[in-house]
């Protein structure tokens, strides 16, 4: 899209300002995907069976391959259930089962030189992902991909670690961004980028003291992390046996929660951010009374705060607008939880709000009647049919795909994923358009704005720094002898965690009106 084309529109979305100097070495700062990093050359183990072994490590269980091997075993029998229920709103999700992906070998997976084996590709820095009140200092992600054996035949996992931040003083997060910065600097070897970012994510050492430098200490792989309390881990699956029909592009998650004895174990969890799709569709003879009084509460949560929060960016901006990489890194919905399903697909417009909500007169009628009272509506010529796209987008398959091409604003589409589809980092280490012209820049504006002032966000709440309670809490299974004792010390600690989460979720964000998700 030209820079011309932005003007004459009647949108309040203008083109950005370039970034001095924006290039691999700033780039760095937000993404590091250079395979010469990765590479054994780099004399640094950023593998699966580390993270695997840092996260079970983390418990205070021995770090061993079987205990790997039976981590991952927990990941890919998920694979071949068919229905989950989601906790925040007591919702049955059927869910298909992925056979290919479910016939997986952990061994195999956790050898990189193996077909099936997976090989880290690239790091992001997610300081954006932080909540207003500070609690965490955002995410900080590894990705890992499947050696592909053919087109149909992909996988990749992301390792989406929040790193908490107890009191919430934003300058807690300091030490992690100026770490990022620090790999702006030019003439950096890959092997001193590898030794650095091993050291941070392995350790949690920021400066090359030798000793973890996180607000609340510890490495930023663990199990904590990554489920426990805060983060996750996420799936984009495409392993087909050749059948991409029966088994498109979907994309699922997982945390790291506490088996009986205490060992992490991977459990499936909710997409965030992806409603239900028939939540926007019209009713039809045969709709279960449940689906029908759910699609009428979340029809009224999407014209009240959600259509609010995709409005918010042009609804509080200034007389210049807002750019065009801030509308797309920042725009964000806050879709209540109770709503999420546990499979996010990209392929097709099954899951597409637009598409789903066609034969649905009156839920456009009433985002036509809602937006009608939005000033901002008005004034920046937004739609209906942007405002479906916008939530699609904000879905994990809508990011991935089905929304690319898709207008968001007058005059502005969605951008591209990586030529093929599908991923924003390929198996190469490739990044996509949406990530080098759009989301990226505006993480390094965003981490640029932090570092330049001692106070650069006032943190909401304070609570007093401590332990996690997640870990006092299950700090008792080991003084805990009974197996029902264990379960009831297991539930404690879940219900804290499930609480501190759902507090997190509610929070805007430090950098956008809501946090994203991808």
């Amino acid at each position: 899209m030209s820079h011309q084309a932005l003007a004459q529109s009647p949108s309040c979305v203008s083109a950005p300002a370039a970034i001095p100097g924006w290039g691999d070495d700033l780039r760095r700062s937000v993404a590091v995907s250079d395979p010469a990093v990765f590479a054994g050359a780099a004399a640094q183990d950023f593998s699966l069976g580390r993270t695997l072994g840092a996260i079970i490590a983390s418990r205070e269980i021995s770090n061993t391959p079987a205990e790997r091997v039976a981590l991952l075993q927990g990941m890919v029998r998920s694979f071949q259930r068919t229905g989950f229920v989601n906790p925040d709103g007591n919702l049955t999700v059927s869910t298909p089962a992925r056979p290919g992906e479910g016939a997986l070998d952990p061994v195999a997976m956790l050898d990189p030189a193996d077909p099936n084996g997976f090989r880290p590709v690239a790091v992001f820095n997610r300081l954006d992902l932080a909540p207003a009140d500070w609690r965490t200092c955002g995410e900080h992600r590894i990705v890992y991909a499947k050696n592909s054996a053919s087109a149909l035949d992909r996988m990749t996992l992301i390792f989406e670690a929040t790193v908490p931040n107890p009191g919430g003083d934003p300058q807690g997060c300091r030490p992690i961004a100026q770490f990022w910065n620090g790999l702006s600097s030019p003439g950096l070897a890959p092997a001193e980028i590898a030794r650095r970012l091993a050291a941070f994510f392995y350790a949690g050492d920021t400066d090359g003291n030798g000793t973890s430098d996180l607000p609340a200490g510890g490495a930023v792989i663990q199990a904590a992390n990554l489920g426990l309390e805060f983060g996750q881990v996420r799936g984009n699956l495409f392993v087909t046996n050749g059948d991409f029909q029966a088994n498109p592009w979907q994309l699922r998650e997982w945390r790291i929660v506490a088996g009986l004895d205490g060992a992490p174990v991977f459990a499936a969890t909710t997409v965030k951010e992806n409603p239900l799709p028939a939540l926007y569709a019209a009713p039809v003879p045969g709709d279960s009374p449940d689906l029908a009084s759910r699609r009428d509460d979340f029809t009224g949560r999407l014209l009240g705060r959600v259509a609010a929060t995709l409005l918010a960016l042009e609804a509080t901006a200034g007389g210049g607008g807002v750019s065009q990489d801030e509308l797309l890194a920042r725009l964000s919905a806050g879709f209540p939880g109770e709503f999420d399903t546990f499979v996010s697909i990209s392929q097709g417009d099954g899951d597409d709000p637009l598409a789903r909500s066609a034969g649905h007169a009156a839920l456009l009628d009433a985002l036509t009647a809602r937006l009608a009272g939005m000033p901002a509506a008005a004034r920046c010529g937004v739609t209906p049919q942007h405002l479906l796209n916008r939530a699609g987008a904000l879905s994990c398959g809508g990011c991935h795909q089905f929304s690319v091409g898709q207008a968001v604003a007058p005059g502005v589409a969605w951008p591209a994923t990586v030529q093929g589809g599908f991923v924003h980092v390929d198996e190469r280490g490739t990044l996509s358009p949406a990530l080098l012209q759009h989301f990226l820049p505006e993480r390094r504006r965003g981490l640029e704005a932090f570092l330049a002032s001692t106070q650069p966000m006032v943190a909401t709440t304070s609570p007093a720094a401590s332990a996690s309670p997640v870990a006092a809490a299950l700090g008792r299974l080991a003084a805990t002898a009974s197996p029902l004792q264990r379960l009831e010390v297991l539930r404690d600690a879940e219900a804290i965690a499930t609480r501190e989460r759902r507090e997190l979720a509610v929070q805007p964000g430090a950098f956008t009106p809501a946090r994203r998700t991808h």
